[in-house]
């Protein structure tokens, strides 16, 4: 990728005509970061760009960096308010990109809504359990309580919560270290206070229940969930479909256990930025963490559709 630095007084022009149009700082921030991106890979003065140069750079995300229409529109829009900044707006004014029509593809849920999906289901199906109900049963919710916990506050995979060990736990420092994998990289991520209590319950009253107990993996199933070909395995994923019922009576707009990551990230982006979001995530490219800045439709939406109804 070629290379030139942004100059401070054009990074300072650019937010200053932004601010102007009275957009939101989170904005300001991702037209920015998008057009920095685009100053490095031109590396040239910008005022000598044209149509063309645009759609090389189209070009250029599309096969190089494998992003999605939707995705190089947004580029688009980012490139076509810095050149309104500097006085050339026909440079992008007849560039028009096919198949980008915008549509919520999952809820996000709002951290306040992740922290009611977690209480909720503490509060239902654990806190006012039948006294009734068999043992196994209230042991399957207290280990699905734990994951859950691991879903919406560390935002982790359903397969990387399979994996986990007690060893990756570190309840001294709370923290949780989730080991490398093929599809994710290795990291290390607090745990909320929240979650300690029911950590310990968990570890020293309701993991020892369970009929395997002596191995060190974090999560096991019950003998009802544990498929003979999977006995040497431990997993729970045969049992998650009773998480994922149980979820869709607490929120409506649930549908998923991947609305939950994806919800924890676009959270982490919004919050702590790109790069910290994509280490939080154990993302591997930052094309990857990149996907998720589409949820964040409060900053973005709204602001195209008025600007740039392309």
């Amino acid at each position: 990728m070629k290379r030139n630095n942004t100059s401070p007084a054009v990074a300072h022009g650019f937010r200053t005509f932004l601010q102007r149009k009275g957009l939101s700082v989170s904005t300001q921030k991702f037209y920015c970061y998008q057009v920095e991106r685009f100053l490095q890979w031109y590396g040239k003065d910008a005022s000598n760009a044209q149509s063309k140069d645009i759609l090389r750079y189209l070009d250029y995300l599309q096969n190089k960096r494998s992003l999605q229409n939707i995705t190089r529109r947004n580029h688009l829009i980012s490139i076509d308010h810095y050149f309104q900044s500097i006085g050339l707006p026909n440079v992008t004014a007849f560039i028009r990109l096919q198949g980008t029509k915008k549509q919520k593809i999952q809820y996000i849920f709002s951290t306040e809504e992740l922290l009611q999906l977690y209480d909720g289901y503490y509060a239902v199906y654990i806190q006012n359990i039948d006294p009734n109900d068999w043992k196994a049963s209230l042991l399957t919710r207290w280990r699905n309580y734990i994951v859950l916990g691991f879903l919406v506050f560390q935002g982790l995979h359903t397969h990387e919560v399979d994996a986990l060990t007690i060893d990756d736990l570190d309840l001294i420092k709370a923290r949780l270290n989730v080991k490398p994998k093929s599809r994710g990289n290795a990291r290390s991520l607090p745990l909320e206070a929240t979650q300690i209590g029911g950590l310990m319950h968990y570890l020293h009253l309701i993991r020892p229940e369970f009929s395997a107990s002596d191995t060190n993996k974090l999560f096991l199933p019950t003998a009802k969930y544990m498929r003979v070909e999977d006995r040497h395995k431990m997993s729970i994923m045969p049992g998650m479909r009773h998480l994922n019922k149980s979820l869709k009576t607490l929120h409506k707009d649930y549908r998923k256990m991947t609305q939950l990551r994806a919800s924890v990230i676009t959270h982490w982006i919004k919050s702590q930025g790109l790069r910290k979001a994509q280490v939080l995530a154990g993302h591997k490219s930052i094309i990857s963490t990149e996907e998720y800045i589409h949820n964040d439709l409060e900053a973005l939406i709204d602001d195209i559709n008025t600007f740039n109804p392309f």
